[in-house]
């Protein structure tokens, strides 16, 4: 029974596995054989439909239309609070800062225009004179003339001034040190900085002096709620001179942007941000909103939120949108599918994707629903109604998907106090408010048997774009090529393999998958419902397997043979089946060695070679010393024969 559980049941958005015959959903036949199955008095134990999440790879779940109500982003017009609170990092620029005049002298600060130096000289001679850099960067010494201190640091001005001055005051530059000099920083003079972009206060600021860029964004008002703290332009004479990530600042403190000196006229340009994600579930952080940067993953989203706490789950539920750009349809825009802890760095995120983690105790107080809906499986409940949970599923507020269901027969099976679904209730759609459902209730949604809903196949592979694709009238094998985006450079075009998946099920209640291969496509070989292609990578290898010395991979060379391939494995070990040989294409292709054992049968790259061996041996076998004494005495015959030859 619980074999029949697991394999026929659709897992939820927290276990989402679904071919595309499951996109289809189960028929009614199905539904009834699994709900009478319920009802057999047996253990609950026997009807336990977990399963091992950690052995799952990620799969890619094709939801036509799903609603926007399951998942949405928490509206932004609530205020400033609500911003703050739920996007990371625009707080931390939303503070007032106090500047004083007697904090340290950065060591790398440059002198300019517009400051006042203090130069102070004491020993042999004293005399303290205090100057303001004028608009060319110069200063004004009497018996010496202007000198041009500007665009240099304390220390700089400090040793060109010992030089300058050492032809009035002798002993500042002999070696004596029987006169010093000194420079101190007075007044300064603040500097314009002009802001563009998603910036609370856009135009031109004066910034104090020793305003690092962070520092000068505070003094704007900080980043828009629109704006990026990942990509902030410093522009210098139209020139983009650096860009800013924030947000490794933020999490260690540590930041390159410190060093990096703001001058007078400089532009700090804040775009808008590319990439957003949400997150949902036992994350350490308070926020739920993250700037992602191109290739980034669900690893390095886990530094900006802190990790996960000890409840969460070890798998992670990825819903994502396809972008306007890239859809043929809107009716597989968003997709969902599951990472598991271990795969954390295999899927770079997108703008708009949410991710969610379930709480390990969650499934303690949950129902499971089956049939047509667009995410079946497991859903958390507490004092739920059916609406709610239906709702959740998804398809009843869809006006087209909602046709293809029977809404007015929802039938909840539910446990007895002799642990056995026992009781059968009925429901309709438009009654569902009122129905509250019980922990472990099982909820079976029924198709309209008088909808035929549209046919899908679906592309996999070296394409752009993978995913299934609504079947149009004579759409071709390039058809869904085409619509997959086009084959990617690392596609094998000769090696696409073409196949009819279809799901039976038994009466037992077993499903199977089952593929059938169809050979000597070509680009306009017309598809049929349940068609899958799958676009091969390109690989320089072939693979020979079975009764060979060296069985394996080998390189492959422009003209290689079955016949070559094996003497690089190798070779034949004793008792192999010679005239049994036969190769594998990649598009899974069968091709028999038929005359000369292979000799002259080409092979490919991705192909693989197939030695068998004769399961009832002897150690003398007249087919293969007949078949062997032929060829040798083919082989004699054509020497003599070119010997022959040419002694004429």
């Amino acid at each position: 029974m619980k074999k029949i559980i697991i394999i026929i049941s659709f897992f939820s958005i927290a276990f989402s596995q679904i071919s595309m015959n499951d996109i289809n959903g189960m028929n009614n036949a199905q539904l009834d054989l699994i709900k009478d199955q319920l009802k057999t008095p047996q253990s609950v134990s026997d009807l336990d439909t977990d399963i091992d999440i950690q052995t799952a790879k990620p799969s890619v779940v094709n939801i036509s239309d799903l609603e926007n109500e399951v998942i949405e982003k928490t509206s932004l017009d609530s205020g400033e609070v609500t911003f703050y609170s739920e996007f990371f990092g625009y707080d931390y620029f939303n503070r007032k800062t106090n500047f004083f005049d007697n904090i340290p002298v950065p060591a790398n600060y440059t002198i300019g225009p517009g400051d006042e130096v203090i130069i102070s000289i004491w020993g042999e001679h004293n005399l303290r004179k205090n100057f303001v850099i004028n608009k060319a960067g110069l200063i004004y010494y009497d018996s010496i003339g202007y000198i041009n201190i500007s665009g240099k640091t304390i220390l700089e001005a400090q040793t060109l001034l010992i030089t300058k001055l050492s032809s009035i005051y002798s002993t500042l530059n002999d070696g004596s040190e029987s006169t010093n000099l000194m420079i101190e920083l007075g007044t300064l003079k603040s500097i314009n900085v002009y802001f563009s972009g998603n910036i609370k206060e856009p135009g031109i600021h004066l910034i104090h002096p020793f305003s690092d860029i962070f520092l000068a964004i505070v003094q704007a008002g900080g980043v828009d709620k629109n704006g990026s703290l990942r990509d902030i332009h410093l522009i210098r004479d139209n020139k983009k001179i650096e860009s800013i990530d924030f947000y490794s600042f933020f999490k260690t403190g540590k930041s390159s942007f410190k060093n990096l000196k703001l001058i007078d006229g400089d532009t700090i340009h804040i775009p808008s941000a590319i990439s957003t994600v949400k997150v949902n579930g036992p994350f350490e952080t308070k926020k739920l909103y993250f700037e992602m940067k191109k290739g980034e993953t669900i690893n390095d989203l886990l530094v900006y939120t802190d990790g996960l706490k000890h409840i969460a789950s070890s798998y992670f539920i990825v819903d994502t949108t396809l972008p306007i750009a890239d859809r043929i349809t809107d009716d597989n825009a968003r997709t969902t599918f599951i990472v598991n802890y271990k795969d954390i760095n295999l899927n770079p995120l997108k703008d708009g994707d949410i991710i969610s983690v379930k709480d390990i105790g969650e499934v303690q107080s949950s129902v499971e629903i089956l049939g047509r809906v667009k995410i079946r499986g497991y859903f958390a409940v507490k004092d739920a109604s059916l609406k709610s949970i239906l709702d959740l599923a998804g398809g009843f507020n869809d006006p087209i998907y909602r046709k293809s269901i029977d809404d007015n027969k929802i039938v909840i099976l539910r446990q007895t106090e002799d642990q056995y679904y026992g009781i059968e209730l009925v429901s309709s759609y438009e009654n569902s408010e009122n129905f509250l459902l019980e922990a472990n209730d099982k909820i079976f949604v029924y198709e309209n048997s008088k909808y035929n809903e549209n046919s899908l196949v679906r592309i996999e592979g070296e394409v752009y774009k993978r995913g299934s694709f609504p079947l149009k009238d004579n759409m071709t094998l390039g058809d869904l090529i085409e619509a997959g985006g086009g084959y990617t450079p690392k596609a094998s075009q000769g090696n696409v393999q073409v196949f009819i998946e279809t799901t039976t099920l038994d009466n037992s209640g077993k499903s199977t998958t089952e593929k059938e291969f169809i050979f000597n496509t070509s680009p306009d070989f017309l598809l049929t419902k349940n068609t899958v292609v799958n676009v091969l990578p390109d690989v320089n290898l072939v693979r020979v397997i079975g009764n060979v010395f060296s069985p394996g991979l080998i390189a492959y060379s422009d003209g290689m043979t079955m016949s070559n391939a094996i003497e690089l494995a190798g070779g034949y070990k004793k008792y192999s089946m010679k005239k049994k040989v036969y190769v594998e294409r990649a598009s899974g292709k069968i091709v028999k060695a038929k005359i000369f054992r292979g000799k002259g049968k080409r092979v490919f790259p991705g192909d693989t070679v197939f030695v068998p061996v004769n399961p009832n041996p002897s150690d003398f076998e007249i087919t293969s010393f007949i078949s062997d004494m032929s060829t040798t005495l083919a082989n004699i015959a054509a020497i003599l024969l070119i010997v022959d030859n040419q002694k004429d």
